[in-house]
C-alpha cells in the first residue's frame, strides 16, 4: 500500500529495538485501518451496485407484458408487477379473475414446495384461458408468470379447422376424379348410341337406304 518513514536528525539517539517495535506496531494499526477503510468502500461499492440491480429487475417486471407475482417462504406476496396489478387487483371483483387469483396461489403453494410446474386456467363462462407458470426460488419461495392464451388458443382452433377443410377439399377433389372417369366414357357411349340412334332414323324415313344402313 505504501511506506512508512521514521527519522532523526544526525545528533539524535540512534533507534532501538524497542523502537523498531513501536513503528511495527504503529504500521500494523494504519494497515489495518487502511484495510477495513478499503473493504468498507467495497461493502458500500456492492451494496450500491445490489440496489441498482435491484431497481433495473423492478424496473424491467414493472414493464413486462406478462403478470409476475413472487412469494418467499411464507407464501407472502414480496413482489407484484403492474401486469399482475391489471390483472388480479383492478378486476378482482370479477368472477372470472377470483377463479384465476386461486388457481395462482394453489400453483405457488405448489411450486413453493418443490418442483416447477406449468398449467392452464380457463374460465367456463367467458371461455377466457390463461397459462399460469410457476418456478420454485433458491432463497425460499416461488415466481408465477401470468398470460392470457384466449387469442392464441383461437387462433391454433382456427388453423386446425382450416387444416380440416383443406384435407376434405383434397378428398373432395379426389373423389371427384374417381367420379369423372367413369362418367367420361358413359358420355362417351352415349354419344355413339345417339349417332347410331340417328342414322337408323335416317334409314327409316328413306326405305331405299335400309339395305345400307343395315349393312352398315
Amino acid at each position: 500500500i505504501g511506506v512508512m518513514n521514521f527519522s532523526r536528525t544526525p545528533s539524535s539517539e540512534p533507534f532501538s529495538q524497542k523502537d523498531l517495535v513501536r513503528a511495527e506496531s504503529v504500521a500494523r494499526h494504519i494497515a489495518l485501518a487502511v484495510e477495513n477503510a478499503r473493504l468498507f468502500d467495497q461493502a458500500a461499492q456492492a451494496v450500491t451496485e445490489s440496489k441498482r440491480l435491484q431497481t433495473h429487475l423492478h424496473e424491467v417486471l414493472q414493464h413486462l407484458g406478462v403478470a409476475i407475482l413472487v412469494v418467499d417462504g411464507q407464501e407472502r406476496i414480496t413482489e407484484v408487477n403492474r401486469e399482475a396489478l391489471k390483472m388480479l387487483g383492478r378486476e378482482a371483483g370479477d368472477h372470472e379473475y377470483k377463479g384465476l387469483l386461486a388457481a395462482v396461489l394453489q400453483a405457488l403453494h405448489e411450486a413453493n414446495e418443490g418442483g416447477q410446474l406449468r398449467r392452464r386456467f380457463q374460465d367456463e363462462k367467458s371461455s377466457r384461458s390463461w397459462s399460469i407458470s410457476c418456478t420454485p426460488l433458491t432463497s425460499g419461495g416461488a415466481t408465477a408468470a401470468i398470460e392470457e392464451i384466449t387469442e392464441h388458443e383461437i387462433a391454433e382452433r382456427n388453423i386446425a379447422r382450416l387444416n380440416r377443410l383443406a384435407e376434405i377439399g383434397q378428398m373432395t377433389a379426389a373423389i371427384a376424379h374417381e367420379i369423372r372417369n367413369p362418367l367420361a366414357s358413359m358420355s362417351g357411349s352415349i354419344q355413339v348410341l345417339r349417332e347410331h340412334r340417328r342414322r337408323y332414323a335416317d334409314c327409316r324415313d328413306h326405305p331405299a337406304r335400309v339395305v345400307l344402313c343395315e349393312g352398315a
